[in-house]
């Protein structure tokens, strides 16, 4: 391998660089010469390939689009550009956003308000204001998106408990029209222009929150997708609408898809599985799940900092960066980040469940702040296109040295993907959260030639290697 016919991107903490381009001598072994660093070696084998990337996407949600909204209109379609541009910005092809209100709207509200079975009196009007907007501008600069619906609950007429906060289930006889109305919603945003991909069951479905929220059981969500949803979406000619499962933490993902599969003719209708990071690294039932789903979507669907905006924080970047190199090398197949933009303090959510967001926006000050996040992000969705195929990358002793015992779990470590995109170039992410720069070897299996270059201390970079 030829480092002068590597192309290199890098953010750093330490040079300052954002989704910079570079050019190798930039970051030759030159570069650390009487600093201290580590060695790694990279060996790529294009001959083992693994799961196909579908892509990245981000949730638009009524808090981001009221919070976009507040800012003049080139500013509000820059940030927009930021992330759905497929050319100058992230190259969005994935998106996801709710049906009804969740936490990151203004209150609860439902598109059937008050007690309604016919659902004659199904409205969009609550989600016309902030919400639908921003779905819309979304699809028109990315040029059409894989859009995923998520429920955070029914509403509150169709709930044992009857209210959309609090948990609570939906009652049994509610199960037809439920499903009913989740075409109800595909079938109005097309009458807005916006094609529905798929769509998850129930938003955390083992969780008991203050704001919106359902209870399922693994085999209540497998009955009513076997029983309702899917035979619904059939009867009103939306067979090819994506069911995915689960839309909860990594820590039950193997169990609960086997408590769901384990009804007769479930795994038959289930297209594949969603998963958020909130119980922590739980990166080997990412895989075992994947195994044993037999080639079905597995993708994250939701992750976030929460307890408020953490403003200019590298270790942010640095999260994002290992839950989503971790989640690939484990099979997922894409990965949806939480709230595209947000203001700094966090919110608005109605619940007070502040978090941060790759993109925070003074509201007073009409300031548009990019975040670690939204590069580290960058660094994979740009160019780990829709389409490309991970491959086998090793790094011997990666991670094995020098990691921070008792500290946060992505602190002092490297990784390294891998994948061929498209056009069959290798593309490589390295990651490195270490207080060192790292001098890496990179050759291709079998072959002995190789390029050194440096990745500097709590950066990221991309490198791509033309075919």
């Amino acid at each position: 391998m030829d480092l002068n016919e590597a192309v290199l991107y890098e953010s750093s903490y330490v040079t300052g660089t954002r989704l910079t381009p570079l050019r190798p001598e930039e970051r030759s072994p030159a570069s650390v010469s009487g600093s201290p660093y580590i060695e790694r070696e990279v060996v790529v084998d294009p001959s083992r390939e693994y799961q196909r990337i579908l892509g990245f996407g981000g949730a638009l949600t009524e808090a981001s689009g009221y919070v976009l909204s507040l800012l003049p209109d080139k500013e509000r379609e820059r940030v927009i550009r930021m992330y759905f541009d497929r050319r100058e910005g992230h190259g969005y092809t994935f998106a996801r956003t709710h049906m009804n209100s969740c936490d990151f709207s203004f209150g609860n509200w439902a598109l059937v308000e008050k007690e309604d079975p016919s659902l004659s009196s199904f409205d969009l009007g609550p989600s016309r204001r902030y919400q639908l907007p921003l779905v819309k501008d979304a699809w028109r600069v990315s040029g059409g998106l894989r859009l995923l619906v998520s429920p955070w609950s029914p509403p509150a007429w169709m709930k044992d408990n009857r209210e959309m906060c609090h948990g609570g289930k939906l009652l049994p006889e509610y199960y037809p029209v439920w499903a009913r109305y989740f075409v109800s919603f595909i079938r109005a945003l097309q009458g807005e222009g916006l094609e529905v991909w798929g769509v998850t069951v129930q938003n955390e479905p083992e969780a008991v929150q203050t704001w919106e929220s359902c209870i399922y059981t693994g085999e209540e969500e497998g009955r009513f997708v076997r029983d309702h949803l899917v035979p619904t979406f059939r009867g009103a000619g939306l067979e090819g609408k994506k069911v995915l499962i689960w839309d909860h933490n990594r820590d039950r993902l193997p169990e609960r898809v086997e408590e769901s599969f384990g009804l007769e003719g479930v795994r038959e209708v289930v297209d594949g599985v969603a998963y958020h990071w909130y119980s922590g690294p739980q990166y080997d039932n990412v895989e075992e799940t994947s195994s044993r789903i037999d080639g079905k979507l597995l993708v994250f669907t939701e992750g976030c900092i929460e307890g408020g905006a953490r403003p200019g924080e590298w270790w942010v970047g640095e999260r994002y960066g290992y839950e989503m190199i971790q989640d690939l090398l484990h099979g997922a197949k894409a990965w949806i980040d939480w709230n595209v933009v947000l203001d700094t303090e966090g919110g608005p959510n109605h619940a007070g469940n502040f978090c941060d967001a790759p993109v925070l926006v003074d509201i007073e000050g009409k300031e548009v702040f990019p975040q670690s996040s939204y590069y580290y992000i960058g660094h994979l969705s740009r160019w780990c296109r829709p389409g490309s195929r991970r491959i086998e990358v090793t790094v011997p002793e990666a991670g094995d040295e020098d990691s921070s015992a008792g500290g946060r779990f992505w602190e002092q470590r490297d990784l390294a993907l891998g994948v061929r995109d498209p056009e069959g170039r290798i593309v490589l992410v390295l990651y490195n959260s270490r207080d060192v720069s790292i001098m890496y070897s990179v050759r291709r299996k079998g072959d002995r030639g190789e390029f050194r270059h440096v990745c500097p201390p709590h950066s990221i970079q991309t490198v791509i290697l033309e075919a």
